[in-house]
């Protein structure tokens, strides 16, 4: 396993988890809809606009990724 990708969660995340044997990329793509305001006490949006994330994967396992946000 190379990556593990989630999507329609309302915050963008990417990051990498590490073991003894391999590194797995963990990625989740932020919804087409309203963000949630990360770290808030209290439910809020947040002012950053919705997105979705392109993926491109090639035959040795490497993962291009790149988020968009629309306007």
């Amino acid at each position: 396993v190379k990556g593990v990708i989630a999507g329609h969660a309302h915050q963008e995340h990417d990051v990498f988890r590490y073991s003894r044997k391999s590194v797995v990329r963990c990625m989740v793509t932020p919804s087409t809809c309203a963000q949630f305001k990360p770290n808030s006490a209290e439910f809020a949006t947040d002012k950053i606009s919705p997105g979705f994330r392109s993926l491109q994967l090639d035959s040795k396992g490497k993962i291009q990724t790149a988020v968009y946000r629309t306007n």
